[in-house]
Protein backbone atom coordinates (compact mmCIF):
# COMPACT_ATOMS: atom_id res chain seq x y z
CA UNK A 1 0.00 0.00 0.00
CA UNK A 2 0.94 3.40 -0.74
CA UNK A 3 -0.66 6.53 -0.57
CA UNK A 4 0.75 10.05 -0.67
CA UNK A 5 -1.19 13.60 -0.69
CA UNK A 6 -0.25 17.18 -1.51
CA UNK A 7 -3.17 19.88 -0.99
CA UNK A 8 -3.08 23.47 -1.08
CA UNK A 9 -6.04 25.39 0.67
CA UNK A 10 -5.42 29.54 0.10
CA UNK A 11 -8.23 30.35 1.86
CA UNK A 12 -7.38 28.93 4.95
CA UNK A 13 -3.29 29.01 3.74
CA UNK A 14 -3.22 25.42 4.28
CA UNK A 15 -0.50 23.70 2.73
CA UNK A 16 0.64 20.16 3.35
CA UNK A 17 2.35 16.73 2.25
CA UNK A 18 1.87 13.57 3.80
CA UNK A 19 2.89 10.27 2.87
CA UNK A 20 1.71 6.93 4.74
CA UNK A 21 3.16 3.56 4.09
CA UNK A 22 2.01 -0.06 3.67
CA UNK A 23 0.80 -1.41 7.69
CA UNK A 24 1.49 2.31 8.87
CA UNK A 25 -0.53 4.51 11.65
CA UNK A 26 0.47 7.79 11.50
CA UNK A 27 -0.76 10.48 14.34
CA UNK A 28 -1.73 13.93 13.09
CA UNK A 29 -0.65 16.39 16.01
CA UNK A 30 -1.28 20.16 16.14
CA UNK A 31 -3.27 23.16 18.03
CA UNK A 32 -6.75 23.59 16.77
CA UNK A 33 -7.11 25.67 13.50
CA UNK A 34 -3.53 24.14 12.40
CA UNK A 35 -5.00 22.10 9.34
CA UNK A 36 -5.58 18.61 10.71
CA UNK A 37 -9.38 18.39 9.58
CA UNK A 38 -8.42 20.17 6.60
CA UNK A 39 -6.18 17.29 6.11
CA UNK A 40 -8.70 14.40 7.19
CA UNK A 41 -11.06 15.93 4.91
CA UNK A 42 -9.49 16.38 2.41
CA UNK A 43 -8.58 12.75 1.86
CA UNK A 44 -11.96 11.39 2.70
CA UNK A 45 -13.46 13.55 -0.55
CA UNK A 46 -15.56 16.42 1.84
CA UNK A 47 -13.18 19.28 1.33
CA UNK A 48 -12.13 20.46 -1.83
CA UNK A 49 -8.83 22.01 -2.00
CA UNK A 50 -7.70 24.52 -4.45
CA UNK A 51 -5.05 22.61 -5.84
CA UNK A 52 -3.20 18.88 -4.94
CA UNK A 53 -2.59 15.77 -5.96
CA UNK A 54 -3.57 12.56 -4.22
CA UNK A 55 -3.30 8.77 -4.51
CA UNK A 56 -3.82 5.63 -2.87
CA UNK A 57 -2.47 2.57 -4.21
CA UNK A 58 -1.81 3.65 -7.56
CA UNK A 59 -5.62 4.90 -7.88
CA UNK A 60 -5.24 8.63 -8.27
CA UNK A 61 -7.96 10.27 -5.68
CA UNK A 62 -7.84 13.93 -7.16
CA UNK A 63 -5.30 15.36 -9.11
CA UNK A 64 -5.89 19.93 -8.96
CA UNK A 65 -3.36 21.22 -10.81
CA UNK A 66 -2.47 24.83 -9.56
CA UNK A 67 -2.44 26.32 -13.05
CA UNK A 68 -4.61 25.39 -16.41
CA UNK A 69 -4.91 21.54 -16.73
CA UNK A 70 -7.66 19.30 -16.25
CA UNK A 71 -9.00 18.24 -12.72
CA UNK A 72 -10.15 15.10 -11.42
CA UNK A 73 -11.90 14.39 -8.19
CA UNK A 74 -13.08 11.32 -7.51
CA UNK A 75 -16.25 10.88 -5.17
CA UNK A 76 -16.07 10.22 -1.59
CA UNK A 77 -17.42 6.36 -2.21
CA UNK A 78 -15.02 5.17 -4.44
CA UNK A 79 -11.86 6.49 -2.85
CA UNK A 80 -11.26 2.96 -0.67
CA UNK A 81 -11.15 5.40 2.48
CA UNK A 82 -12.98 5.03 5.85
CA UNK A 83 -13.51 7.59 8.04
CA UNK A 84 -13.94 6.93 11.40
CA UNK A 85 -15.25 10.18 13.36
CA UNK A 86 -15.84 11.08 17.19
CA UNK A 87 -19.24 10.09 17.15
CA UNK A 88 -19.69 6.58 15.79
CA UNK A 89 -22.82 7.66 13.60
CA UNK A 90 -24.39 4.53 13.74
CA UNK A 91 -27.99 3.53 12.02
CA UNK A 92 -30.31 3.59 14.32
CA UNK A 93 -32.66 1.33 12.88
CA UNK A 94 -30.37 -1.31 12.00
CA UNK A 95 -29.00 -4.13 14.50
CA UNK A 96 -25.12 -4.03 14.89
CA UNK A 97 -24.86 -7.00 12.47
CA UNK A 98 -26.07 -4.66 9.86
CA UNK A 99 -24.44 -2.07 10.76
CA UNK A 100 -21.33 -3.57 10.16
CA UNK A 101 -22.40 -5.70 6.82
CA UNK A 102 -23.68 -1.81 5.74
CA UNK A 103 -19.96 -1.60 3.68
CA UNK A 104 -19.61 -4.62 2.28
CA UNK A 105 -23.17 -5.01 0.96
CA UNK A 106 -22.98 -1.34 -0.33
CA UNK A 107 -20.00 -2.30 -2.57
CA UNK A 108 -22.08 -5.35 -3.28
CA UNK A 109 -20.95 -8.18 -1.66
CA UNK A 110 -23.95 -10.88 -1.14
CA UNK A 111 -25.74 -10.33 1.86
CA UNK A 112 -24.39 -14.07 3.36
CA UNK A 113 -20.58 -13.00 2.60
CA UNK A 114 -21.15 -9.29 3.82
CA UNK A 115 -22.69 -10.68 7.20
CA UNK A 116 -19.48 -13.39 7.56
CA UNK A 117 -17.01 -10.21 7.45
CA UNK A 118 -19.26 -8.43 9.98
CA UNK A 119 -18.88 -11.21 12.13
CA UNK A 120 -15.37 -11.50 12.07
CA UNK A 121 -14.91 -7.63 12.44
CA UNK A 122 -17.35 -7.94 15.19
CA UNK A 123 -14.94 -10.63 16.82
CA UNK A 124 -12.28 -8.59 16.10
CA UNK A 125 -13.29 -5.58 18.28
CA UNK A 126 -14.49 -8.18 21.17
CA UNK A 127 -18.02 -7.33 19.92
CA UNK A 128 -19.63 -10.23 18.66
CA UNK A 129 -22.42 -10.89 21.55
CA UNK A 130 -23.77 -7.39 21.00
CA UNK A 131 -24.44 -8.65 16.97
CA UNK A 132 -28.16 -8.77 17.94
CA UNK A 133 -28.84 -5.12 19.30
CA UNK A 134 -29.55 -1.70 18.11
CA UNK A 135 -27.61 1.20 18.56
CA UNK A 136 -29.52 2.44 21.32
CA UNK A 137 -28.89 -0.77 24.01
CA UNK A 138 -25.13 0.43 23.44
CA UNK A 139 -23.22 2.17 25.57
CA UNK A 140 -20.52 4.70 24.22
CA UNK A 141 -17.76 2.27 24.72
CA UNK A 142 -19.92 -0.28 22.40
CA UNK A 143 -21.19 2.20 19.94
CA UNK A 144 -17.34 2.50 19.12
CA UNK A 145 -15.72 -0.73 18.89
CA UNK A 146 -18.89 -1.05 16.42
CA UNK A 147 -17.93 2.03 14.70
CA UNK A 148 -14.43 0.32 14.22
CA UNK A 149 -15.89 -2.70 13.15
CA UNK A 150 -18.18 -1.23 10.52
CA UNK A 151 -15.08 0.78 8.96
CA UNK A 152 -13.05 -1.84 8.81
CA UNK A 153 -15.38 -4.55 7.31
CA UNK A 154 -15.11 -2.22 3.94
CA UNK A 155 -11.70 -3.31 3.68
CA UNK A 156 -9.87 0.52 3.10
CA UNK A 157 -7.12 0.96 1.45
CA UNK A 158 -6.55 3.72 4.06
CA UNK A 159 -8.83 3.91 7.58
CA UNK A 160 -9.38 7.95 8.69
CA UNK A 161 -9.65 8.35 12.52
CA UNK A 162 -10.73 11.73 13.64
CA UNK A 163 -10.41 11.89 17.60
CA UNK A 164 -11.96 8.41 17.88
CA UNK A 165 -11.13 8.55 21.83
CA UNK A 166 -12.47 12.09 22.31
CA UNK A 167 -16.03 11.63 23.19
CA UNK A 168 -15.69 8.26 25.75
CA UNK A 169 -15.77 8.64 29.25
CA UNK A 170 -12.18 8.55 30.55
CA UNK A 171 -13.07 4.90 32.12
CA UNK A 172 -13.93 3.02 28.66
CA UNK A 173 -11.35 5.15 26.76
CA UNK A 174 -8.09 2.75 27.60
CA UNK A 175 -10.25 -0.44 26.76
CA UNK A 176 -10.86 1.15 23.52
CA UNK A 177 -7.33 2.47 22.62
CA UNK A 178 -5.96 -1.36 23.41
CA UNK A 179 -8.72 -2.23 21.13
CA UNK A 180 -7.56 -0.26 18.16
CA UNK A 181 -4.06 -0.58 18.97
CA UNK A 182 -4.84 -4.49 18.21
CA UNK A 183 -6.89 -4.30 15.32
CA UNK A 184 -4.60 -1.29 13.26
CA UNK A 185 -1.59 -3.49 13.85
CA UNK A 186 -1.77 -4.27 10.10
CA UNK A 187 -3.63 -1.32 8.93
CA UNK A 188 -2.67 1.39 7.05
CA UNK A 189 -4.06 4.35 8.71
CA UNK A 190 -4.16 8.32 9.81
CA UNK A 191 -5.60 9.38 13.32
CA UNK A 192 -6.06 12.96 14.20
CA UNK A 193 -5.77 13.51 17.69
CA UNK A 194 -4.72 15.76 20.54
CA UNK A 195 -3.95 13.23 23.35
CA UNK A 196 -0.47 12.52 23.69
CA UNK A 197 -0.73 8.50 24.68
CA UNK A 198 -2.38 7.77 21.27
CA UNK A 199 0.25 8.80 19.50
CA UNK A 200 2.97 7.00 21.59
CA UNK A 201 0.15 3.97 22.01
CA UNK A 202 -1.27 3.57 18.31
CA UNK A 203 1.64 5.95 15.78
CA UNK A 204 4.27 4.17 14.18
CA UNK A 205 4.72 7.78 12.73
CA UNK A 206 3.90 11.77 14.57
CA UNK A 207 3.59 14.40 12.35
CA UNK A 208 2.94 17.46 14.24
CA UNK A 209 0.81 20.55 12.04
CA UNK A 210 0.90 23.65 12.70
CA UNK A 211 -0.35 26.84 10.92
CA UNK A 212 -1.48 24.83 7.94
CA UNK A 213 2.41 23.45 7.91
CA UNK A 214 3.98 20.22 9.09
CA UNK A 215 6.82 21.34 11.24
CA UNK A 216 8.32 18.29 12.59
CA UNK A 217 7.95 14.60 12.04
CA UNK A 218 9.32 10.99 12.97
CA UNK A 219 8.54 8.24 15.64
CA UNK A 220 6.91 9.01 18.53
CA UNK A 221 10.28 9.19 20.77
CA UNK A 222 11.76 11.35 18.24
CA UNK A 223 8.98 13.79 18.14
CA UNK A 224 8.04 13.87 21.37
CA UNK A 225 11.16 12.97 23.52
CA UNK A 226 13.46 15.79 21.49
CA UNK A 227 10.23 18.46 20.29
CA UNK A 228 11.33 21.00 17.54
CA UNK A 229 8.12 23.33 18.31
CA UNK A 230 6.42 24.71 21.57
CA UNK A 231 3.07 23.05 20.81
CA UNK A 232 4.81 19.05 20.68
CA UNK A 233 7.05 20.25 23.80
CA UNK A 234 3.44 21.33 25.67
CA UNK A 235 2.48 17.79 24.44
CA UNK A 236 4.87 15.78 25.94
CA UNK A 237 5.17 18.03 28.81
CA UNK A 238 8.42 19.36 28.90
CA UNK A 239 10.05 22.90 28.70
CA UNK A 240 11.72 23.69 25.17
CA UNK A 241 13.90 26.92 25.18
CA UNK A 242 15.18 26.99 21.58
CA UNK A 243 17.84 29.70 20.51
CA UNK A 244 21.08 29.88 18.58
CA UNK A 245 24.43 28.27 19.52
CA UNK A 246 27.23 30.48 20.64
CA UNK A 247 30.02 28.53 22.22
CA UNK A 248 28.77 26.28 25.34
CA UNK A 249 26.06 29.38 25.51
CA UNK A 250 22.08 29.36 24.34
CA UNK A 251 21.20 32.83 23.43
CA UNK A 252 17.65 32.83 23.38
CA UNK A 253 16.44 35.95 21.43
CA UNK A 254 12.64 36.51 23.13
CA UNK A 255 12.55 36.80 25.52
CA UNK A 256 16.35 37.78 25.46
CA UNK A 257 18.54 35.33 27.20
CA UNK A 258 21.98 33.50 27.70
CA UNK A 259 21.89 29.95 28.73
CA UNK A 260 24.81 28.07 29.61
CA UNK A 261 25.03 24.81 28.86
CA UNK A 262 27.01 21.77 28.05
CA UNK A 263 26.19 21.32 24.53
CA UNK A 264 28.92 18.80 23.56
CA UNK A 265 28.17 17.61 19.68
CA UNK A 266 24.62 19.28 20.09
CA UNK A 267 24.81 21.32 16.83
CA UNK A 268 27.66 23.74 15.50
CA UNK A 269 28.36 26.90 15.89
CA UNK A 270 25.66 29.38 14.74
CA UNK A 271 23.23 26.50 14.54
CA UNK A 272 19.66 26.52 16.47
CA UNK A 273 19.39 24.13 19.06
CA UNK A 274 17.37 23.59 21.76
CA UNK A 275 17.40 22.41 25.18
CA UNK A 276 14.55 20.60 26.68
CA UNK A 277 13.99 19.04 30.51
CA UNK A 278 11.12 18.43 32.41
CA UNK A 279 9.05 20.53 34.96
CA UNK A 280 9.52 18.39 37.68
CA UNK A 281 13.47 18.51 37.46
CA UNK A 282 13.58 22.34 37.53
CA UNK A 283 14.21 24.48 41.08
CA UNK A 284 13.19 27.70 41.75
CA UNK A 285 15.11 29.52 44.64
CA UNK A 286 16.00 33.36 45.75
CA UNK A 287 19.28 32.79 45.24
CA UNK A 288 21.59 31.71 42.64
CA UNK A 289 22.54 28.21 43.10
CA UNK A 290 26.04 27.38 44.41
CA UNK A 291 26.78 24.20 42.51
CA UNK A 292 28.61 25.67 38.69
CA UNK A 293 27.26 22.02 37.06
CA UNK A 294 23.38 22.92 37.39
CA UNK A 295 22.22 25.11 33.96
CA UNK A 296 20.88 28.50 36.15
CA UNK A 297 18.49 31.07 34.67
CA UNK A 298 17.34 34.28 36.22
CA UNK A 299 13.92 34.86 34.97
CA UNK A 300 10.48 36.36 36.18
CA UNK A 301 8.46 34.33 38.14
CA UNK A 302 5.19 34.74 36.16
CA UNK A 303 2.83 32.88 38.83
CA UNK A 304 2.27 30.05 40.72
CA UNK A 305 -0.59 27.50 39.18
CA UNK A 306 -1.71 24.57 41.32
CA UNK A 307 -2.04 21.44 39.45
CA UNK A 308 -3.15 18.48 42.03
CA UNK A 309 -0.62 17.36 44.55
CA UNK A 310 2.16 20.34 42.99
CA UNK A 311 2.31 23.80 41.83
CA UNK A 312 3.46 24.80 38.65
CA UNK A 313 5.92 28.12 38.82
CA UNK A 314 6.14 29.74 35.48
CA UNK A 315 8.65 32.28 33.78
CA UNK A 316 8.75 32.88 30.01
CA UNK A 317 11.65 30.87 29.48
CA UNK A 318 11.28 27.84 31.57
CA UNK A 319 8.14 26.01 34.32
CA UNK A 320 9.28 24.20 37.22
CA UNK A 321 6.86 21.81 39.18
CA UNK A 322 7.69 22.52 43.41
CA UNK A 323 5.67 21.28 46.58
CA UNK A 324 2.83 23.46 47.93
CA UNK A 325 4.91 24.11 50.92
CA UNK A 326 7.59 25.50 48.32
CA UNK A 327 5.34 27.54 46.50
CA UNK A 328 3.98 28.89 49.70
CA UNK A 329 7.68 30.79 50.13
CA UNK A 330 7.94 31.50 46.79
CA UNK A 331 4.09 33.51 46.39
CA UNK A 332 5.27 36.93 47.61
CA UNK A 333 8.29 36.55 44.95
CA UNK A 334 5.78 36.64 41.99
CA UNK A 335 6.79 39.44 39.44
CA UNK A 336 10.58 39.24 40.94
CA UNK A 337 13.54 37.64 39.48
CA UNK A 338 14.30 34.27 40.69
CA UNK A 339 16.69 31.52 39.91
CA UNK A 340 15.54 28.70 37.80
CA UNK A 341 18.13 25.86 37.64
CA UNK A 342 18.51 22.12 36.08
CA UNK A 343 20.82 19.17 36.91
CA UNK A 344 23.25 18.49 34.08
CA UNK A 345 21.66 15.03 33.49
CA UNK A 346 18.13 16.56 33.16
CA UNK A 347 18.75 18.77 30.66
CA UNK A 348 18.51 17.13 26.92
CA UNK A 349 20.43 19.70 23.66
CA UNK A 350 20.03 18.91 20.80
CA UNK A 351 19.95 20.41 17.37
CA UNK A 352 16.79 21.17 15.49
CA UNK A 353 18.46 21.95 12.22
CA UNK A 354 18.60 25.25 11.08
CA UNK A 355 21.56 28.05 11.00
CA UNK A 356 21.69 31.04 12.34
CA UNK A 357 22.64 32.43 8.54
CA UNK A 358 19.31 30.68 7.36
CA UNK A 359 16.64 31.35 9.92
CA UNK A 360 14.36 33.89 8.63
CA UNK A 361 14.77 37.51 10.02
Amino acid sequence: MTFSLDLHVAERDVRLHLDVASGETVAILGPNGAGKSTLLNTIAGLVTPDSGRCELNGTVLFDLPAGPGRRFWRPPHQRGVSLLAQEPLLFPHLSVLDNVAFGPRSAGAPASRARQRATRWLREVDAEALSARRPAELSGGQAQRIAVARALASDPGLLLLDEPLAALDVSVAPAVRRMLRRVLADCSAVIVTHDVLDAYTLADRVVIVEDGRVVDQGTPAEVLDRPGSAFAAGLAGLNLITGIRRGNTLVVADPPASIPIDAGSAGAQGEQISLAVRPAAVTVSLEEPADPARTSVRAELIDLEPRGDFVRARSALLAADVSPRDAAGLDSAVGSALWFSIPPAAAMVYPTGRSERSTPS
